[in-house]
Order: C-alpha cells, then sequence, then structure tokens
C-alpha cells in the first residue's frame, strides 16, 4: 500500500478569509457533510481567526464507523487550514486547505489530501473512489458556502 495523494481546486464567488473561516469551524461539520457523524473540538491556543486544537470525530460511510483525531491548525487571515493525524485507522492523513483571491472579489481553493489506511481493505475501498474522495469533500463545502454566503453575493451585487 502507498499514500494517496488526490489535489483540487475551485473558483469560488467568496471573499478567501470568509472560505477559510467556514474550513475552521470544524465543529459544523457534523451539519453538512454527511458521513461526518460527530466532531468535537478542543483548542489549544489562538482565537476564531488563528488557532490550534484536536478534533476527535467519529465518521462513517457504508459499513464502516471508524473514530479518529486529528490535529487542526486554522489562520483564518493568511488563507489557511492544515490537519495532520493524531489517531484513527489512518497510517497517513495530512489535508491541507489554501485560499487565495481570485482577482474579482472571490478565491481560488486548492485542497490536498494524503491519506493511508492501516486496514488494506478499507485503503482498497477508498482507492476505487480515489477521483471521487476530495471532489465529494469539496463540493460538501461549496454547498455549505452558499448556504452561507450566498446572500452576501446578492446584496453586494445590488
Amino acid at each position: 500500500m502507498s499514500v494517496a495523494i488526490i489535489r483540487t481546486e475551485r473558483r469560488l464567488p467568496y471573499p478567501p478569509d470568509a472560505l477559510a473561516g467556514l474550513v475552521a469551524d470544524v465543529e459544523s461539520y457534523p451539519r453538512f457533510i454527511p458521513w461526518v457523524k460527530t466532531l468535537t473540538l478542543k483548542r489549544e491556543r489562538g482565537d476564531a481567526r488563528a488557532w490550534e486544537g484536536v478534533a476527535e470525530a467519529l465518521v462513517g460511510w457504508k459499513a464502516f464507523l471508524e473514530r479518529f483525531a486529528t490535529r487542526v491548525r486554522a489562520d483564518v487571515d493568511a488563507g489557511s487550514v492544515d490537519v495532520a493525524l493524531v489517531r484513527g485507522p489512518f497510517k497517513t492523513l495530512k489535508n491541507e486547505w489554501r485560499f487565495a483571491p481570485d482577482g474579482a472579489g472571490g478565491a481560488i481553493v486548492r485542497f490536498t489530501i494524503a491519506y493511508e489506511f492501516k486496514n488494506p481493505i478499507l485503503q482498497m475501498a477508498a482507492g476505487l473512489n480515489r477521483e471521487h474522495v476530495a471532489d465529494r469533500i469539496m463540493r460538501a463545502f461549496e454547498t455549505e458556502a452558499a448556504r452561507r454566503f450566498a446572500s452576501q453575493l446578492t446584496s453586494a451585487g445590488e
């Protein structure tokens, strides 16, 4: 088995700091990411715009239900959220979000995830859906961004 690395990029019509704030709002994930059943966050330092802590999640998909913990570093003003494995069903798990201005009031969003499951069956199942993993994650965030920020676009265009 080897580490799978997936990258995706989108241009969205929302400001980079708003999108970075959405991704940094990890406690809200169970409300809009279907496979995240629960998530608790223990902030170790920082404030709402720049913080570091450990997120513990219960995730489920098909017949699998797993708990894992990650270290999250969020810096909304810098346009970055980084996640690294603390413990769980992975040998490796890292993901990186980057948000940059697109020059037209929106943002270029770059998402990278690198993972390898300890269980070869899980790794194989994930490999079969490899191209859809990052896309499903990005779509969940795009949908939530539209729900949270669409009214800002409407009022900005008036």
